[in-house]
């Protein structure tokens, strides 16, 4: 049986796509149970979808994250049910935030995490690639960092644009 067969397995993903790094109690809203809730995880952890890390001093402490795998399916498993539920095809994520910017200018961190709760790792990684820019506004306290994109950024919004225009005809 594969493991994303198992009861429970598909929604614990989809939760820690949503929250990040969970501790085990974060995740029996989805599976009450202690026994189904280890078993299910050791089996999500031994296909590589996520990682289990015990705090050895003091009482045990269970630190679960997705891995890259874990977090690609967890993506497609959400998207699935959004579909399921009659939502409409929208750009990945990573477009939508590069459009978002193109038409907003400059946002907040927290306005870009309010609108796209997992652009944290899409952040990191068009910084990394030099799409966006951060800006710390000192003259406020405290500090405000404002994120917006770079030439690069506004390049590759441009042909967005384009694409969205073609696609529509």
């Amino acid at each position: 049986m594969d493991v994303l067969d198992l009861k429970h397995s598909k929604s614990l993903l989809i939760e820690l796509r949503r929250i990040g790094t969970a501790k085990k109690s974060d995740l029996f809203s989805i599976v009450k149970s202690h026994h189904i809730l280890d078993k299910v995880l050791k089996a999500l952890e031994d296909g590589g979808f996520l990682t289990v890390e015990v705090r050895k001093l003091g009482p045990p402490v269970y630190t679960i994250a997705l891995t890259n795998k874990g977090k690609a399916v967890a993506e497609q498993l959400k998207r699935a049910e959004e579909i399921s539920q009659g939502k409409t095809f929208t750009f990945p994520d990573k477009f939508a935030i590069i459009s978002y910017l193109s038409d907003s200018g400059h946002v907040t961190l927290s306005q870009l995490k309010e609108r796209y709760p997992d652009a944290l790792d899409i952040i990191r990684e068009f910084e990394s690639m030099k799409v966006i820019r951060q800006e710390i506004d000192n003259s406020k306290h405290p500090p405000i960092n404002r994120i917006a994109l770079t030439e690069k950024g506004e390049k590759i919004a441009e042909y967005l644009q384009k694409i969205e225009e073609i696609l529509k005809g």
